[in-house]
């Protein structure tokens, strides 16, 4: 184990889900064409994730790290000299009209903490998403049981439920029974934060990919959808609030009433993308947290499709998780893995 303050990023576990990224990513992509691809990503304090770039035939300077913190970021140029970093936050990267024009074509987002509270950087990344070539997309999030994600889980539960009526309990269903089957099995509520904050996460991805702008003819619809999710946004975020301080405990009553317009709002938007691959990882940090992982492959559609159809697979079709042990193997499928990336054991 290394030292010298990348303990958090190498151990077998984290090793393990790092290992798939890459090839995730490129699964699929002509060799000649990876040399073009552009990636964010954030490094840690030994940019361990650049050795699979190279593996790969990618070059250092396709590469862009960010690092706020000024020691890591030290470290980080001690270890990969020539990479592109930003020595600031990704959201203030994002923020800056100046740089508006860089676009990631694969952005891989291992968040210290819990993704919700980086939702805005993670709607921006997927704002700037170049859709041409290969666009991927890694999440990573520690596991958060506080109000906050309570909040966002009861909200999550409640805008599904609208958006895609009659969908949400299937979705919930073939989420528990495929967490089981991967052996992540325990006592409520830990089961259903877990369901929640992936239904969170495939939310946010739904309000992202809706609200970005595809082209000037698509200026007034992108508009028209962020005003009305960022106004349902605020209502429901309000009555979730006041319920949660009437009944402390697991999620309650949804809040339905307040976002039913959204199912027409849904319905209505055309984007031109849809989700074609990913990958789902569950796993415990060395402080015994637990961490999830999610990738994302996307193409861009000849023609383009609703929101909604959008919305209904990332719901429904879930592929199998790897719940990851802490020798960095996947519980109970050590010799044939869970998805074709998977290091197989003899």
């Amino acid at each position: 184990m290394k030292t010298n303050g990348c303990g958090l990023y190498d151990y077998p576990a984290k090793n393990t889900i790092r290992t798939h990224w890459v090839p995730f990513a490129s699964a699929e992509v002509p060799p000649a064409e990876l040399h073009n691809l552009r990636v964010w990503f954030f490094p840690g304090p030994a940019a361990l994730e650049v050795a699979s770039y190279r593996a790969v035939g990618m070059r250092v300077k396709q590469l862009v790290g960010f690092e706020w913190d000024a020691n890591r970021a030290r470290s980080v140029k001690n270890e990969v000299p020539s990479l592109a970093l930003v020595p600031t936050s990704l959201a203030a990267f994002l923020a800056n009209p100046a740089l508006v024009g860089n676009a990631p074509d694969w952005a891989n987002l291992d968040y210290d903490g819990a993704f919700m509270t980086f939702a805005s950087d993670i709607r921006g990344v997927v704002g700037r998403l170049a859709l041409d070539r290969a666009p991927r997309l890694g999440i990573s999030s520690l596991s958060t049981r506080d109000t906050d994600a309570l909040v966002e889980s009861v909200k999550a539960l409640s805008v599904w439920s609208a958006i895609l009526p009659g969908r949400l309990e299937t979705g919930i269903d073939l989420l528990r029974r495929g967490n089981e089957r991967a052996g992540l099995v325990s006592k409520e509520p830990m089961p259903t934060y877990m369901l929640c904050r992936e239904l969170a996460l495939s939310l946010l991805l739904v309000r992202a990919f809706g609200e970005r702008q595809y082209g000037s003819d698509d200026a007034d619809a992108s508009r028209t959808f962020i005003q009305a999710w960022e106004r349902i946004d605020a209502e429901v975020d309000s009555a979730v609030r006041t319920e949660t301080r009437a009944h402390i405990g697991t999620p309650r009553a949804l809040i339905i009433a307040a976002c039913a317009s959204l199912e027409e709002i849904v319905r209505n938007r055309l984007i031109p993308v849809q989700c074609i691959r990913r990958v789902r990882f569950a796993y415990q940090s060395l402080e015994h947290k637990w961490r999830w992982t999610w990738y994302f492959a996307f193409e861009k559609t000849a023609v383009p499709i609703s929101l909604a159809r959008f919305a209904e697979d990332l719901l429904v079709s879930h592929p199998l998780l790897h719940h990851i042990d802490f020798t960095g193997s996947v519980v109970g499928a050590r010799r044939q893995g869970v998805c074709p990336h998977c290091p197989k054991e003899e």
